[in-house]
């Protein structure tokens, strides 16, 4: 039997707190303020406090000498940098003795050195943590599998019960057949009958709620499995800091995505392999701030990491608005190290260099140093994820930068989801896909070619059913309201109807049953509170299948390709309905509201087609088509007139100032409308 461990809640706490101090300092490097530093000394102080609680007296110094730099700046003055050079060191060295207390003892004949990681890698260090801690979720997974199997022969209990009631009443009856002496004895079988079955009532409504809690403790734990995403954020934008000050690089951190819930184990693996990229970045990437200044960049390189889930995968983006890869350096070294032949290395397209650059061995550095040069980074970057099922793409402009883009198959992960019903049937939406919610009456949509649209801010978004999408009878509502989700992803939106909003929940994403066949629009599934299965939306293959559940109809037409259709008209109402009517015909339409502003717009763009209103403030229709007739370039557009004025000298007068056509609002017909713009197509 293994001896106690003393350190072990000190470990999880120190974790915490180290962690929490490296990234507060990167926090107060980039800005200080009295409320950050006294964060700060809080951490150091609690840190010291635990430290010496355990004898743990090199860390409980360091955290003292650490508190010794940061009181000088209660304040809110800016430390300076080799200050704090000094504190990020003095949480290095404290990280260094923390991982010597998870480390087992080595052997005799191995260095220490050689099984404890170091202070220089925090992010590896943050990685064995998670190893450590995932054991302990692993056991408490099993111990409720266990359980659960305990509470399932239970049920064959109340089946028992239900045949002793057979019998009691079967005993009731011969009892009842004894005579006036027996009824005692019927008062007793009565009394019996009634005790069993309030019995059997207890004992399923007990089973119920056991193994109701026991579905909830079993989400519980699978969500201890995952850990946020933003854990990997701190401990990369210090090796970022790292890399770029020790070659006097400008260089800045953004990082998106920190709310998804990743696994443990794939956790991990990203904090193993995020690391070379994000050196690639600054030592391939970024260029100093005078190189950036002559190139008209801003001073200080960005490199941003972006986490986003897709269905059953994790997509993790790392891009820099660097120099981008040095494609020639690449023919050169590949030549070099006799991986082609020097015209097979001229004849690959960017793409084939890209994907040659990932196999490794390759290197565009002109010497190697302590960060690059031996081309290792990508290859152990590509070989770990691949093994992982994962895919890494490079992709890269001259100039602009270099994406790396990590795309992770996970077995569970988690996600803020706004719970909507449609049809009796719950489903849940990626909360950060959600732009609002409103209430519309279903005469406030926008019918065109059989297709429905909402108006948002002067803009058409397909519209459907909720309902509908996941293969229920099409809803058709005449009167009444829908509920709707505006939804966005990939910079495309989409409007669901759904009957009711039930609220925001943190759900447990799981994969869809092997057996299921993929679908576009499903990210997976959860279990509810039942234990059946809860749809989960994925957010950009349903804003495709809605806006292609009207295009695989045929209701849309054939797109015209040479330019847009601009629609001029002061009213907001008519704007949207002719543009509405136009894009779901499939044309590219913009929209003015004013004849000055069509004309602005016309001078920096070419356009197919004018529909233009008459009566509008400041240039009316007439104006703008004489206008623009008089025009070399803008003469050649067509223009249509659409307005409520119909009598013969009005028609007279715009086909005076050039107009192709004239219709009136009065007999308007969007069919009409379409088939003169066809005919002016030719």
């Amino acid at each position: 039997m293994s001896a106690p461990d003393p350190y072990r809640y000190f470990r999880i706490e120190a974790r915490e707190l180290i962690a929490g101090l490296a990234d507060h300092l990167l926090v107060l490097e980039r800005g200080a303020s009295a409320a950050e530093v006294a964060l700060l000394l809080r951490l150091a102080h609690t840190l010291k406090g635990a430290a010496r609680v355990v004898r743990q007296a090199g860390i409980a110094a360091h955290a003292h000498a650490l508190e010794e730099v940061l009181v000088r700046h209660r304040d809110g003055s800016a430390p300076a940098p080799d200050e704090i050079n000094a504190a990020i060191k003095l949480v290095d060295a404290m990280r260094a003795a923390l991982a010597l207390l998870d480390a087992p003892q080595p052997a005799p004949d191995v260095p220490a050195s050689a099984t404890s990681p170091t202070a220089a890698d925090p992010v590896r260090g943050s990685a064995l943590a998670v190893r450590i801690e995932t054991s302990e979720t692993e056991a408490l997974l099993a111990g409720v599998a266990t359980l659960g199997q305990d509470l399932a022969s239970m049920t064959a209990e109340p089946e028992e019960l239900t045949a002793t009631r057979a019998l009691v009443l079967a005993l009731g009856e011969v009892v009842a057949q004894a005579g006036p002496a027996a009824a005692r004895g019927r008062a007793i079988v009565g009394e019996l009958g009634e005790r069993l079955q309030h019995l059997q009532g207890r004992l399923e409504a007990g089973r119920e709620r056991a193994q109701r809690d026991l579905r909830d403790i079993r989400e519980r734990a699978a969500r201890m499995r995952l850990l946020p995403a933003a854990s990997l954020f701190g401990p990369l934008e210090r090796v970022l800091r790292d890399a770029a000050q020790e070659l006097a690089v400008p260089a800045r951190w953004q990082a998106v995505g920190g709310a998804i819930g990743i696994e443990a184990a794939l956790h991990g693996l990203l904090a193993e392999v995020l690391p070379h990229a994000v050196r690639n970045a600054v030592v391939h990437g970024l260029e100093p701030a005078a190189v950036r200044a002559t190139a008209g960049k801003p001073g200080v390189g960005t490199v941003r990491l972006e986490v986003v889930r897709h269905g059953g995968r994790v997509r993790v983006t790392l891009r820099d608005d660097g120099r981008g890869v040095d494609l020639a350096a690449v023919r050169a070294s590949a030549a070099e190290r006799g991986r082609l032949t020097p015209a097979e290395a001229a004849a690959l397209d960017p793409a084939a260099l890209h994907a040659l650059l990932l196999r490794g061995g390759l290197s565009t550095m002109a010497a190697t140093t302590t960060l690059a040069g031996r081309g290792v980074g990508l290859d152990a970057l590509r070989a770990a994820l691949e093994g992982a099922g994962g895919v890494v793409a490079l992709a890269s402009r001259p100039g602009q930068g270099t994406v790396v883009d990590i795309d992770l198959p996970v077995a569970l992960s988690s996600l803020p989801a706004l719970l909507v019903e449609a049809q009796g049937r719950t489903v849940a939406v990626p909360l950060d896909a959600v732009r609002r919610t409103q209430r519309v009456a279903v005469r406030e949509l926008v019918v065109s070619n059989g297709c429905d649209f909402l108006l948002v801010n002067e803009t058409t978004v397909p519209f459907l059913a909720l309902a509908t999408l996941l293969g229920a009878a099409p809803v058709a509502r005449v009167v009444g309201t829908w509920t709707v989700v505006l939804i966005e992803a990939g910079g495309s939106t989409a409007a669901l109807g759904v009957d009711r909003l039930l609220g925001t929940a943190e759900v447990a994403l799981r994969p869809l049953p092997a057996g299921c066949a993929p679908v576009a629009f499903l990210a997976g599934a959860e279990l509810d509170e039942g234990g059946g299965p809860r749809l989960v939306l994925d957010a950009p293959g349903t804003v495709q299948a809605v806006r292609a559940w009207y295009g695989a109809r045929g209701h849309h037409q054939t797109v015209l390709r040479r330019a847009p259709i601009l629609v001029i008209d002061d009213s907001l109402t008519t704007r949207a309905l002719e543009r509405s009517i136009l894009e779901a015909a499939g044309y590219e339409v913009e929209s003015a509201a004013s004849a000055e502003q069509a004309l602005a717009m016309a001078a920096r763009r070419d356009y197919a087609v004018f529909v233009v209103d008459v009566e509008m403030p400041g240039m009316d229709g007439y104006t703008f088509v004489a206008r623009t007739r008089a025009d070399p370039r803008l003469g050649r557009v067509p223009a249509i007139m659409v307005t409520s004025r119909n009598a013969p000298e009005d028609r007279a007068r715009g086909a005076a100032a050039g107009a192709h056509a004239y219709i009136a609002k009065s007999e308007f017909d969007q069919n009409r409308l379409l088939e003169i713009i066809r005919g002016l197509e030719g």
